[in-house]
């Protein structure tokens, strides 16, 4: 059977998250280069802006690489496609990885933005979908623990469009499949976002 990979850079990251779609791998921390990650996926069913890619060949965005089967695969599709989101095939040659090892023979898929467009007060940057994406983030195993938060810190530079409207929805997340704020680390990622992108974490509503 054919092998698919899916590079994550957003909510795919986590795998609580995608464990909620389907069945997939253990995840491989990478860089692809060519594309540019920003707020511009637009879901107003969930009255949010989601990150999406689109092509730029000086810009990278980091994620991981996520073997899924072909079978689960539509899974993926269902839960990215009929938001706004397009399957496209990844050039190997544009992938850097970031720990130890390769990626073995099959196809790799990213999902791009097919309209790109802006957060806008109706549909902001949710932080509930930002919990989700950088919990991801700080449990990717780099392989010397990333004692200064590096995959996030990167997540967060290499993403345009932060200083968008921006809503605290933790007590009533839009993200339809939010972080179990029990155990999030909530307090961590708001602190490495206001030291990060300062202004628009204090801008946020």
């Amino acid at each position: 059977m054919i092998q698919n990979y899916i590079f994550g850079y957003g909510s795919l990251i986590n795998p609580e998250s995608r464990a909620k779609t389907g069945e997939s791998g253990i995840a491989i921390p990478v860089r692809l280069w060519g594309v540019q990650r920003a707020w511009n996926l637009v879901a107003h069913a969930f009255q949010l802006t989601g990150v999406g890619a689109t092509y730029k060949p000086s810009s990278y965005a980091n994620g991981v690489i996520i073997p899924v089967s072909e079978s689960e695969l539509p899974k993926f599709d269902e839960r990215e496609v009929r938001h706004g989101y397009k399957r496209v095939p990844v050039n190997r040659g544009n992938i850097t990885m970031l720990v130890d090892g390769a990626v073995s023979s099959g196809n790799i898929w990213v999902y791009v933005t097919d309209s790109p467009g802006r957060p806008t007060e109706a549909a902001p940057i949710a932080q509930s979908y930002v919990d989700v994406v950088l919990s991801g983030c700080l449990s990717v195993d780099l392989q010397n623990h990333d004692i200064d938060n590096n995959f996030v810190r990167e997540f967060v530079s290499t993403t345009e469009g932060w200083n968008s409207p921006w809503v605290n929805d933790r007590n009533q997340p839009r993200y339809p499949r939010p972080v179990d704020y029990s155990t999030a680390p909530i307090n961590k990622i708001d602190r490495l976002l206001e030291g990060l992108v300062t202004d628009a974490f204090r801008q946020r509503k």
